[in-house]
């Protein structure tokens, strides 16, 4: 059976691993952005579940992954693309404005859900580290997270993203 047609159906976590792990990275990348949204969605949900051996393509696809990212209006196609991202290491050169702007925005944004909010502040530091003036708005946006009203898991990264930074709660 062609990849495709495997992710069109219903998938459980036992069949993304199982995928993941004999899955061609760029096929599977490639399906992320299908018109079919459960192919899509299927295929973003196995990105998430790629072996340690995938990380060089990731790291080297990484400006891809923030592009689609950046650009996919799908929620769950950017908080499975955001939490892929998290394997990768963001140096100095991998510095994309747009996208620490995204990563800002959805953590400061009490509509958008909690392990998407959580993801973002992670991304952002990890982008925002390299320079003191983006720590600062980094700071910023964690300060204005109302912490009574958002969820513990955006509480708990927030508070220790604040800590990582040296930074007062």
């Amino acid at each position: 059976m062609h990849l495709r047609q495997y992710l069109a159906q219903t998938l459980h976590g036992g069949d993304v691993r199982q995928c993941a792990a004999t899955a061609n990275v760029e096929e599977v990348f490639a399906l992320t952005k299908d018109d079919d949204s459960r192919v899509a969605n299927h295929a973003a949900w196995v990105m998430t579940h790629l072996p340690k051996s995938a990380d060089e393509w990731l790291q080297r696809h990484a400006d891809e992954l923030i592009s689609h990212a950046i650009s996919t209006n799908n929620e769950a196609q950017r908080r499975l693309t955001m939490t892929v991202l998290l394997r990768v290491e963001f140096s100095k050169d991998l510095l994309r404005t747009d996208f620490i702007d995204l990563c800002l925005l959805t953590a400061a944004d009490p509509n958008q859900p909690a392990g998407l909010r959580s993801v973002a502040i992670k991304l952002a530091y990890r982008q925002c580290r390299h320079y003191p003036e983006l720590l600062g708005e980094l700071r910023e946006t964690l300060l204005f997270i109302d912490t009574d009203t958002a969820l513990p898991a955006v509480r708990h990264c927030r508070n220790k993203i604040l800590q990582l930074c040296n930074l007062p709660q």
